[in-house]
């Protein structure tokens, strides 16, 4: 069940990409460290408007490289099956690089808002999450974290198990939870910041009465002792898709 927290607020766009969190844990946070923003990241363009912090971005599925495979392959596609509807679609490819680097810088810089086209974990392909660490201009204790977690990336949850100390906020998005929810429970538990909201995302498939098979938590350092009263949704959610079901959340007691 979330802790209190009086000042929730929602940073992103609407419906999926947006997230409710705690206003001082945003606020108190001199670096936004982002892992997994395929290709939204409305949210690091929001926080970085109401912070200047330092921000820092992790995905290996897109960037420069993605863009220019992805570009390559729409070119011979409207010469070899040139339609409208490959075309209105390609537009889409055709504008998200300009728009990715109105935000992102083209060549990273010491404060950002960098990219980086590469996943975080442990594997050789990839970049460890102290090395993330590693790459900001500054050490700071005051770090907020955003991340995506599914598959091989549940072992990060011992990381920032042991860089609790660092963060003043963390909205985590958990996929295949149903499976992992013991991982889940057992990092709430040792988690030294507190649940400030739940929400669940409604692109998976719903079963009434079961755990969502994907759901976002999000985090605060600086949430109160006392448990909230009131049901969830919050008034400032937003159905990811707003097309599909609809959900309430009930909290039984421990």
């Amino acid at each position: 069940m979330p802790y209190g927290c009086k000042n929730l607020i929602r940073v992103g766009k609407d419906n999926d990409g947006g997230y409710l969190i705690d206003k001082k844990s945003m606020e108190c946070a001199e670096i936004l460290l982002s892992f997994g923003i395929d290709h939204d990241w409305s949210f690091e363009n929001e926080f970085l408007k109401n912070t200047n912090c330092i921000v820092h971005s992790y995905d290996g599925s897109v960037g420069m490289l993605f863009f220019l495979k992805k570009i390559k392959m729409r070119i011979r596609g409207l010469i070899t099956k040139p339609s409208r509807e490959y075309f209105e679609v390609s537009k889409y490819w055709f504008k998200l690089p300009l728009k990715f680097f109105s935000f992102f810088n083209l060549i990273n810089n010491k404060n950002g808002p960098n990219h980086y086209e590469i996943n975080v974990g442990n594997k050789p392909e990839q970049i460890t999450f102290q090395k993330t660490l590693d790459n900001l201009p500054i050490k700071s204790k005051k770090i907020f974290l955003k991340i995506d977690i599914e598959n091989n990336e549940y072992a990060l949850l011992t990381e920032i198990l042991n860089n609790s100390d660092i963060l003043t906020g963390l909205v985590i998005e958990f996929h295949e939870a149903k499976r992992n929810i013991f991982k889940i429970r057992n990092f709430i538990d040792l988690f030294e910041l507190k649940i400030v909201h739940i929400h669940v995302n409604n692109y998976c498939d719903f079963i009434e009465g079961d755990i969502p098979d994907v759901f976002e938590i999000s985090f605060s350092k600086y949430a109160s002792e006392d448990y909230v009263q009131h049901k969830l949704p919050h008034k400032l959610d937003q159905n990811n898709d707003p097309n599909a079901w609809v959900y309430d959340l009930d909290f039984l007691n421990k």
